[in-house]
């Protein structure tokens, strides 16, 4: 009877406590995939499923693993080597890092299927294995058997005798060297920090994606991925919008529920018009470093802006 008479209360009563779950699972979730070294992270704007992220992580993890196996294996499977030397970064990644980049490149929510070619792809551009073969002229103490005629000084009678002689021979010493290097995506700032130096200006983002191979949106999207998401309330734009402002003006319980629905709306963008929300309104970026990352003008930047806004706007009415 109670439905009956509210149904409208009620629609709204669901979408509070849906809002409610989706908090609470998005803070449980980040505190179980980012324990044991990883630093909790706390108001994330992650939408995709608690188990497809913790099966992202695990399973670049367990690509890690392998990696380390097949590194402790070396020496079995490549025998022959009269030493092997071994340059090794150490093998890990930050979660949180790893977890961003996904939800930014499948629009907030991904299931583990459509990642698996970005775990293994991401894997190879973090993780470099090299094995060089060096040789080098040694020399080594044998003893070798001559023989020689003995003469006997008395009778002057020659004898042929056996002696023992050290020779100094080369041989070549086979060494194996084994690197590993570790591109941390959230490292970028080091390798910022070396192209300035080398370069004596900041670098553009083209120049550090030839440095790091990452292409210019995964620049982007990893060197945010550790700064905090900004607020739907932040202001952007020319006309000081925020994304809050796309919500109708009514009380504050379906302002809650819309909050659910302009997630969805946002993840319905097109592919362009979507990358601009998320850089632009979740990472901070300005238009000027939004264009330079999608190799594009600030004033197409400002209307991609505009229309994805409009979008928004026609999808929230």
């Amino acid at each position: 009877m109670f439905v009956a008479r509210h149904p409208v209360g009620v629609v709204i009563a669901i979408g509070v406590l849906l809002l409610f779950i989706m908090i609470f699972a998005g803070l449980s979730s980040c505190a179980s995939i980012f324990s044991g070294g990883a630093s909790t992270v706390v108001g994330t704007s992650y939408v995709a499923e608690d188990a497809e992220m913790i099966g992202a992580e695990q399973d670049y993890a367990a690509l890690e693993a392998n990696l380390q196996s097949e590194i402790d294996a070396i020496e079995k499977t490549h025998p022959g080597y009269d030493e092997y030397r071994y340059d090794l970064d150490t093998i890990g990644h930050d979660p949180y890092v790893l977890t961003s980049i996904l939800s930014a490149l499948h629009g907030g929510a991904y299931t583990l299927d459509e990642v698996q070619g970005d775990l293994d792809r991401l894997f190879g551009l973090q993780y470099t294995l090299t094995q060089t073969i060096e040789t080098e002229t040694r020399y080594r103490t044998e003893t070798r058997t001559g023989t020689r005629t003995v003469t006997d000084p008395e009778t002057g009678e020659t004898t042929t005798e056996e002696y023992e002689y050290e020779v100094e021979v080369p041989y070549t010493y086979y060494i194996c060297n084994v690197e590993l290097v570790n591109n941390d995506l959230s490292h970028l700032p080091v390798s910022r920090s070396r192209l300035t130096g080398a370069l004596g200006r900041e670098p553009t983002i083209q120049e550090i994606s030839r440095q790091t191979g990452l292409t210019p949106e995964e620049i982007a999207l990893a060197e945010t991925a550790t700064a905090a998401t900004e607020s739907i309330q932040r202001e952007t734009g020319d006309e000081g919008f925020t994304l809050e402002n796309v919500l109708t003006d009514t009380e504050s319980e379906e302002r809650m529920v819309e909050k659910i629905a302009l997630r969805q709306a946002i993840s319905g963008l097109p592919e362009r018009e979507r990358m601009v929300i998320q850089l632009r309104y979740f990472h901070g970026l300005t238009q000027q470093r939004v264009a330079a990352v999608m190799n594009v003008s600030q004033v197409q930047v400002s209307r991609i802006e505009k229309k994805a806004v409009a979008m928004l706007r026609e999808l929230m009415a």
